[in-house]
């Protein structure tokens, strides 16, 4: 009897010992020396059972059954998280689960310059990878629901569309240049709404009121802030590019800003002649006085506070020098001077 007793100690201290190695196979990394990362997505409502079976699935735990374990024994089952996660087989499975209870998702940075257009921006945006040109389009062009929420508080419900007979450009003005990190799973809707969501966070309750002081509503300001952003190059001159279209409205004297008749010959890079100055649309500014009928781009912070701070001088002219700067002056005959020296 004693010797029975025995041996089945001795098989169940041996079996221990399998079991338990078997395990920590189990909980070990895939493949320790492999450092490649997999994007990987828990649905939401997805169960710790489908989730495991997935991770199995795609070779990053040896067996689907110790994540459930794992996650019963650490007391987290049924908490990860949705979302897309970086992981790779170097990860042990308990690694894994914390990525997948933490809820720290994998995330994309992007960054949109200053002085897009709209159009420009979705090509941008593609280049990226970060969507469909037909898709950002055809959101775009559902937009009116939004500028008119937006422009509401300036006009009252309705309002906006009747004064300036929106919509002219999807959007256009009212996506916020910046750097922005998105979680990886965004759609092309996240990304637009994103962009909104921040110019909607910039406009400030001091902003807004800033604005009325100067006697413009949101709109005007973000269609002289594109001005600005297309005509100025570094962030000190804006102000003062600013304070020249101010002085001219103010006189009554047009803006004649070489950016409008470019966006409205659809190329918003491009050098204009002297005959297309002549064009007849209302954007312009050669042969229309006021602001044009909407922002040419989108306006970068800088060009925005430019417009609400301008800086206080009497110029009424400004020439580039070639090298990113401009030679402003009070008089014609003091621009005719810098046009000569800086643009012979």
């Amino acid at each position: 009897m004693r010797y029975v007793v025995l041996v089945l100690v001795m098989v169940l201290a041996v079996g221990a010992v399998a079991a338990r190695s078997w395990v920590m196979e189990a909980v070990e990394p895939v493949d320790p020396d492999c450092t490649e990362s997999i994007m990987f997505e828990v649905r939401p409502g997805a169960s710790s059972r489908e989730v495991a079976g997935q991770l199995a699935a795609r070779d990053l735990v040896s067996e689907h059954w110790t994540i459930i374990l794992l996650g019963r024994w650490r007391g987290v089952d049924g908490q990860m998280q949705a979302g897309w996660y970086e992981l790779s087989r170097d990860m042990s499975a308990e690694d894994i689960l914390n990525h997948l209870v933490s809820g720290r998702t994998a995330s994309r940075r992007f960054t949109l310059p200053e002085g897009m257009t709209t159009e420009q921006v979705v090509d941008h945006l593609v280049s990226q990878e970060l969507g469909e040109p037909e898709v950002f389009n055809r959101i775009l062009t559902e937009w009116e629901d939004y500028q008119e929420g937006f422009l509401a508080a300036d006009y009252g419900e309705g309002q906006a569309c009747e004064k300036y007979q929106l919509p002219f450009s999807p959007l256009e003005g009212y996506l916020l240049p910046g750097t922005y990190e998105i979680s990886w799973g965004a759609d092309e809707t996240d990304i637009i709404e994103r962009l909104i969501s921040e110019m909607e966070s910039f406009w400030t309750e001091r902003r807004r009121q800033r604005a009325g002081e100067l006697g413009l509503d949101i709109h005007e300001v973000l269609t002289l802030a594109s001005l600005v952003e297309r005509e100025a190059r570094i962030d000190s001159e804006r102000p003062k590019v600013a304070s020249v279209f101010f002085n001219r409205l103010d006189i009554g004297m047009r803006l004649e800003a070489c950016s409008t008749v470019a966006y409205a010959l659809g190329d918003i890079d491009r050098n204009i002649t002297r005959s297309e100055t002549e064009i007849d649309t209302p954007y312009n500014t050669y042969r229309n006085s006021g602001l044009p009928p909407g922002p040419i781009a989108n306006p970068g912070t800088s060009s925005i506070d430019a417009v609400l701070w301008p800086e206080e001088t009497s110029y009424l002219y400004f020439v580039s020098r070639g090298d990113g700067t401009h030679a402003f002056s009070e008089t014609f005959s003091e621009h005719l001077r810098n046009v000569n020296k800086y643009q012979p």
